[in-house]
């Protein structure tokens, strides 16, 4: 079974759903990019939104090592994914589980939501996969790679 198929709070559309509805609260327009179709900005920003904030709650919910694990699984089955965009995705979900260590106990989604987007205009996600200095091999963090 895998992750798309699961309903519920295991299910990816669950949290994909749960991140879009958090995105739309803090007044930033609805993202569907289509394949083969540019991605505009907002597209790249609710991306990285998506991975970070969906981590930094598993962080909460599950503990940071089923965070690591779940992600790790997911990039690593994802096969048709281009190298930078796996790299940049693990950049962004670490940068959520560390955004879910640092919030406090009682931090609700929404707070957290809003410490993800403060990342975003602090340039600390990778937003553009293909330019962004951190998905090239040589400068990826080591301790991120899931092989």
């Amino acid at each position: 079974m895998t992750q798309e198929n699961v309903k519920g709070p295991l299910g990816r559309e669950y949290w994909e759903n749960k991140a879009a509805r958090e995105w739309a609260a803090l007044g930033n327009p609805e993202s569907k990019p289509k394949k083969g179709v540019s991605l505009t900005p907002n597209d790249l920003e609710y991306d990285a939104f998506r991975h970070a904030y969906t981590h930094a709650i598993w962080v909460r919910e599950f503990g940071e090592v089923m965070s690591r694990v779940a992600g790790d699984r997911v990039e690593l089955d994802r096969k048709d994914n281009p190298e930078r965009d796996k790299r940049g995705d693990l950049v962004n979900n670490e940068k959520g589980r560390e955004i879910g260590r640092n919030a406090p106990e009682n931090a609700t989604d929404r707070q957290i939501a809003e410490r993800v987007l403060d990342a975003i205009k602090k340039d600390g996600l990778v937003l553009d996969k293909e330019t962004d200095p951190r998905t090239l091999p040589e400068n990826f963090p080591k301790d991120l790679d899931p092989i």
